[in-house]
């Protein structure tokens, strides 16, 4: 056993999808393929019942080009919404807006008064 080991996303289905069909508990899966602690099985069912097998598809290591943690995207279905919910929706991205603009405008005078005051 080797520090850090990595296992296949295929090994952590079949090892997720033998213990949801009741054919073993956590402790003998991690025995029966070698996998240092139960508590790693543990995890790989839940992220399967949370996310899917895909999620075992994607790389997670490693930074990502922005220097942090990818931001999980949310999609909105505006159109199952009622007439109510969607200005509440509108207020509230709009409200989101005009903070970030404010953000904006206070880097920009921040940015601006530090180089008048630095001398050239």
């Amino acid at each position: 056993m080797r520090k850090n080991q990595s296992y296949s996303p295929a090994l952590k289905v079949r090892v997720v999808k033998e213990y949801l069909a009741g054919e073993t508990s956590h402790v003998r899966l991690a025995k029966k393929y070698d996998i240092p602690s139960k508590s790693q099985v543990a995890k790989w069912v839940r992220l399967y019942e949370e996310h899917g097998a895909t999620y075992f598809q994607e790389e997670r290591r490693g930074r990502s080009t922005n220097g942090g943690r990818p931001r999980k995207r949310i999609i909105v279905d505006k159109s199952s919404m009622s007439k109510d919910e969607y200005i509440r929706y509108l207020e509230m991205e709009n409200a989101i807006l005009k903070k970030a603009k404010a953000l904006m405008q206070s880097d920009r005078q921040l940015a601006d008064a530090s180089r008048r005051s630095s001398p050239h």
